[in-house]
């Protein structure tokens, strides 16, 4: 059994462009990476406050592998064991 958190970033992806059935890879990134200290903070603080994330094992969705690379190492420093896979 699993629970499905779904966790309102604010994060507005209006601006990029959408082709192919997509947004660009490399504006994700801007977005999801470059400026992303915030967003990675609410959800760190999201999950804290939602689940016991010492005794839940969670999956992290990310746009890219740049991403979930930088979110790892932000659970990592929220003191969680994480890894990009």
């Amino acid at each position: 059994p699993f629970h499905y958190f779904g966790i309102d970033d604010g994060t507005d992806l209006s601006a990029l462009a959408w082709n192919g059935g997509r947004y660009e890879d490399a504006a994700l990134e801007r977005v999801f990476v470059a400026q992303g200290e915030a967003r990675a903070g609410r959800i760190v603080r999201e999950l804290r406050e939602r689940v016991d994330t010492h005794r839940m094992r969670t999956v992290a969705f990310c746009a890219t592998i740049r991403h979930a690379e930088y979110m790892a190492e932000r659970f990592r420093e929220a003191g969680w064991d994480a890894r990009a896979l």
